[in-house]
């Protein structure tokens, strides 16, 4: 039986050539300046890079960790019904979060790049972490497609709390009541079966209108609405999907031409981006080092 060996080299020689003239092409264009309305993807892996867990991913580890906390079922942590009764759980779970010292990683300053060089669009997000306000993101180019854990308001009467106040409460795994009504202060994550915020639908369109290039970084897995993000632009502009492992099903099988992917660490993808584009000592310089803040955050 003849080896298959040889073949699956040339297949992968092959795509790594198509993958480095296309990144070549994206480089030119964007020094020419025909590409100046990137849009940025970012999923939950880019938070953990930074420490922060996938809230909404109820795997065996996530599973694990909410144990202690004795849910009627993993999901009831989102649930609006459950919380209203018993918010502690996720005051408790989000004690255990905030407490750590977390800081952006290279990728979000990858993100903060494309802002100082005038080229992002926006940056839509599933992370709740805002991370990117921390790596010094203007707030108006970022769409927290899933909400965000900084602010918060009252599950019943909708009034808002102090973010400071909220934040504190939040450190103590203290759930915070409201004086008004006395229901708890959730925070303005989005719970299951809750619409997403309006933002989301009112920015969307400029996809199909304006984005000249699309990144997908830490994008593992995308629920809908926000997987069709990733179809909306137009057919013909290259889509860099960037991964920590494996490559992602976020195109559904719907490959182009124009798609470039990178599978071996979002770090590694976003310095081979930066170096094909001739941004290296601007990276280095967001950085503070080298550009190896990030890995060293994670090996810490």
């Amino acid at each position: 039986m003849a080896s298959t060996e040889p073949k699956k080299t040339a297949e992968k020689a092959e795509d790594e050539k198509a993958s480095a003239d296309l990144l070549s092409k994206i480089a030119e264009s964007l020094k020419a300046g025909t590409i100046k309305n990137v849009v940025v993807l970012t999923g939950p892996e880019v938070s953990a890079a930074a420490g922060f867990p996938d809230l909404h991913s109820f795997d065996e580890a996530m599973c694990a960790r909410l144990e202690k906390y004795k849910l009627p079922f993993p999901e009831a942590l989102f649930n609006l019904e459950y919380f209203s009764k018993e918010p502690k759980p996720l005051y408790s779970l989000m004690r255990e979060i905030v407490g750590k010292k977390l800081a952006p990683t290279g990728i979000h300053y990858f993100i903060r790049l494309l802002q100082d060089k005038h080229v992002l669009l926006r940056n839509y997000t599933q992370c709740v972490d805002t991370m990117q306000l921390e790596a010094g993101l203007k707030p108006e180019l970022l769409v927290n497609a899933h909400g965000t854990i900084k602010g918060s308001h009252c599950v019943r009467c909708l009034d808002r709390c102090d973010d400071k106040v909220f934040a504190e409460h939040l450190a103590k795994g203290q759930p915070l009541l409201c004086p008004k009504c006395k229901s708890p202060f959730r925070p303005d994550i989005v719970f299951f079966d809750e619409e997403l915020p309006k933002e989301f639908a009112e920015h969307v369109p400029e996809l199909g209108k304006s984005c000249d290039l699309l990144i997908v970084l830490g994008c593992k897995e995308m629920v809908t609405p926000f997987a069709s993000l990733a179809f909306m632009a137009k057919p013909t502009v290259p889509r860099i999907i960037i991964a920590e492992h494996e490559a992602p099903d976020v195109l559904y099988g719907e490959n182009r031409p124009t798609d470039m992917y990178w599978v071996n660490g979002m770090e590694a993808g976003v310095r081979r981006l930066v170096e094909a584009f001739g941004w290296g000592k601007e990276y280095a310089d967001l950085l503070g080092k080298t550009g190896e803040k990030g890995e060293e955050q994670k090996k810490a």
